[in-house]
């Protein structure tokens, strides 16, 4: 069973040994950390997602490699939550804290609380922008398709407001499905228009591409290419994909019994 943790609300509690603890892994204080878990037992739970959000490496490794007893019992759970946190605060954490992260076989398709959502780690990367982190968690088999539970959103949905073209294109060649339609009733394109209207041109080219090679798109999505400025470049596609056929039936051997 998956944690529910409410990493800002713990970061934002007020008691003193909370403060100390927060104080102690954001400077690397390993005695003082161990000593506020060996006084307040319930700190141990906090404290691999704590450190991801302040971004100390030292202490995800010190505790991640750690053998102590109570981290065996839930490691599971507690290596999930601190891939989620470090996605979620990813502005504060970079590339490389999360590649330690990803070592440690992290759920990368768990998903978590956000904003009165659900979503993945690759959401919320893609969401920040992160193009490095996005790669690698595509890389570890982060499911491209996930769809948060409550907005309805793809991947792309929650990428396209601070997006680069990277991370888009990235995104679309992992194959994130276009045709998905968020709570708001907008496609990835409708969104586009309102927030981030310089990736509208990437996004429609791939729609022309995805026509030529036959695969399935929305009549939305249709009518967004049906213009004759995309005449030019779905005839290129279109013989392009004509001539990748002839090449792989030309060079298939077919046996007969």
């Amino acid at each position: 069973m998956a944690l529910s943790i409410d990493l800002l609300e713990f970061l934002n509690a007020n008691s003193y040994e909370q403060s100390m603890f927060r104080k102690a892994i954001y400077n690397s204080d390993k005695k003082l950390v161990s000593k506020l878990i060996k006084t307040h037992s319930s700190l141990k739970d906090q404290v691999l997602h704590v450190a991801a959000h302040l971004g100390n490496i030292n202490i995800l490794k010190e505790y991640i490699h750690a053998g102590a007893a109570w981290m065996s019992t839930r490691l599971e759970q507690k290596k999930r939550i601190v891939l989620h946190h470090s996605k979620e605060l990813s502005l504060k954490i970079n590339f490389m804290r999360k590649k330690v992260l990803l070592k440690f076989d992290a759920d990368v398709n768990l998903s978590c609380n956000y904003f009165g959502d659900k979503v993945t780690p690759l959401y919320m990367a893609a969401k920040q922008n992160q193009l490095e982190t996005v790669k690698v968690l595509l890389s570890r088999n982060a499911n491209v398709q996930a769809i948060t539970a409550n907005r309805n959103q793809s991947v792309l949905h929650g990428a396209i407001p601070l997006a680069s073209q990277e991370v888009v294109e990235c995104l679309l060649s992992a194959g994130v499905d276009l045709n998905i339609v968020d709570s708001s009733y907008k496609t990835v394109v409708d969104l586009g228009r309102h927030t981030n209207y310089r990736l509208i041109p990437t996004i429609k080219e791939h729609l022309v591409k995805m026509k030529a090679a036959g695969l399935h798109l929305s009549e939305r999505n249709l009518e967004v290419i049906n213009h004759q400025e995309f005449d030019k470049v779905l005839d290129s596609c279109s013989k392009e994909v004509e001539l990748m056929k002839k090449f792989r039936i030309a060079h298939t051997r077919v046996f007969f019994s």
